[in-house]
């Protein structure tokens, strides 16, 4: 199985570096061999031995992830079966409502005309569809270029095998460069050579990293001539540094193709030069982001200095309230019915008092544990725990035997009042509650506790 799994892996990436070649080189002949065709046959070749090799792992962990191919199972209706990572991103395959989808569902209309018989002659011939440009279509109604293959596989089904022409090759060569940003750096030693190259440079040239450091850079190729002139002078410390600007300039490419980029060069401390190329749609996109930037921090300081202000005027007013709350009783309502506690606290405010109500005993209990308070109301009757076990557990509290406990219920019976008495409730006080039991209580129990 491991080394089934080697083929596998290795005919994977020989096919998708053949891919490769189709996409940088069309139409290139070398002593009279058309590149491009065998390019094609070997990618043909080598995708359906990988398609094949790696049956056994499809079956198991479904169709193998392939960086850069999307490959996807056909059934022999024509609908999709299965289909590993990069075609459910190419495509827009849903993990479950896309299967039994028409294949015809993932091609461009005008490739719909041949390709129900160029699937039916896969299906039951057996010979693949050599790889050819085609147009196919996103879950999103998108259309876009591609190179595609059709084969069938071992258990009958047909595999189409796709590469988007919009993205990097699977052998990582930039198709279209100016998507980055930036394009490439290079740096010269004090030497005159090269000392390392991005990359991105070195794909670009069409060129081995590796084999360029040592390169005079006036010689290398990677540069303009009169760019890697001026850069060799800068790195050997000949004459003034000059100050950085932008330089437009054409960077040279494989098979005499260049690419307009924006150079800028400048001499190291340490000694030597570097220079960094950026293409104009790089170099709009690297505007565009620090001007994002720019503004995303003028937001937050705004937004910082405005949290501040806000808290700076809530803790003044914080400041104010408990200033003014200093000299009024503070009352700890504990009430469920939303009726009864704000009628209760209404009263009790009307009477200069500082009302804290909850709806339920533990979060009364907690606020005690914070709070100093000059006399607690406690229902009875409340749904997280009685009345009873809030009295117990506020009594046990920290200074909590000086608290006085007034026992508020609808429950009136001689019973009751004789619990709560032997409880320990400091004063026992029926529903519903009147304005004068409020100035009782008030009466009675702020001066004691207080004092």
């Amino acid at each position: 199985m491991a080394r089934q799994s080697f083929l596998t892996a290795a005919a994977a990436v020989l096919s998708a570096l053949a891919f490769a070649l189709l996409l940088v080189a069309p139409g290139i002949e070398v002593a009279g061999v058309d590149v491009e065709a065998v390019a094609a046959g070997a990618a043909a070749v080598l995708l359906v031995a990988a398609l094949v090799l790696g049956r056994e792992e499809r079956a198991r962990a479904g169709l193998p992830a392939i960086e850069g191919l999307a490959l996807v199972s056909l059934d022999a209706a024509g609908r999709v079966d299965a289909w590993n990572p990069a075609a459910s991103r190419l495509f827009g395959l849903d993990r479950t409502a896309a299967r039994g989808t028409d294949a015809g569902a993932l091609f461009a209309p005008e490739e719909l005309s041949g390709l129900r018989a160029e699937l039916a002659s896969v299906s039951e011939s057996g010979r693949a569809v050599p790889p050819r440009g085609r147009r196919f279509r996103s879950a999103a109604g998108e259309t876009f270029e591609g190179v595609g293959l059709l084969a069938r596989g071992r258990g009958g089904e047909v595999l189409l095998v796709a590469l988007d022409a919009r993205a990097p090759g699977p052998d990582g060569r930039c198709v279209d460069l100016l998507e980055n940003a930036p394009a490439g750096l290079l740096h010269v030693g004090r030497d005159g050579r090269i000392g390392s190259v991005s990359p991105e440079l070195a794909r670009w040239a069409g060129r081995r990293r590796e084999l360029l450091p040592g390169l005079p850079v006036a010689e290398a190729g990677l540069l303009p001539r009169g760019l890697a002139e001026r850069l060799g002078a800068l790195a050997t410390g000949e004459g003034p540094e000059p100050p950085a600007e932008e330089e437009a300039v054409e960077l040279p490419g494989p098979s005499g193709a260049t690419l307009p980029v924006v150079a800028v060069a400048r001499r190291r401390a340490g000694g030597g030069a570097d220079v960094a190329l950026l293409s104009a749609p790089g170099r709009r996109r690297l505007v565009a982001e620090l001007d994002a930037a720019k503004k995303a921090v003028t937001a937050a300081r705004e937004a910082a200095a405005e949290t501040i202000e806000r808290t700076s005027r809530d803790v003044r007013g914080h400041v104010a309230e408990t200033v003014a709350a200093a000299g009024r009783p503070r009352v700890l309502l504990v009430e469920d019915d939303d009726e009864n506690r704000s009628l209760i606290s209404h009263m009790l405010r009307s009477r200069g008092a500082d009302v804290v109500a909850f709806p339920t005993g533990g979060e009364a209990i907690e606020a005690a544990s914070r709070s100093r308070f000059d006399i607690g109301l406690l229902d009875l009757g409340i749904p997280d725990m009685d009345g009873y076990e809030v009295f117990r557990r506020l009594r046990a509290l920290p200074g909590g035997e000086d608290l006085p406990l007034v026992a508020v219920t609808a429950f009136t019976s001689d019973f009751d009042k004789e619990r709560a008495q032997l409880e320990g409730f400091n004063e026992f006080v029926p529903k519903p509650v009147t304005l004068s039991a409020v100035d009782a209580l008030l009466r009675r129990f702020v001066p004691r506790s207080r004092g």
